[in-house]
């Protein structure tokens, strides 16, 4: 968790899973989660990844406002 200024705040993370008994498949997964804090209750959270899988491929994003209560 790397804290980038006051109000934000980023996550890099990464896996790695390979397979055996006869599976040549290596799967993976690699993004960045972000938080930016708008005010004392209000956050925006922004998701980023790419995963590999049985030889396809996907991008997933997700854009979320949090109020805390």
């Amino acid at each position: 968790l790397v804290d980038l200024t006051a109000r934000w705040r980023a996550e890099p993370y990464a896996r790695i899973q390979w397979f055996f008994a006869g599976d040549t498949d290596t799967a993976w997964n690699a993004g960045l989660r972000q938080r930016y804090t708008l005010e004392r209750d209000w956050a925006l959270r922004l998701d980023l990844s790419r995963e590999r899988q049985e030889k396809q491929s996907w991008n997933t994003g997700l854009l979320s406002l949090h109020r805390y209560f």
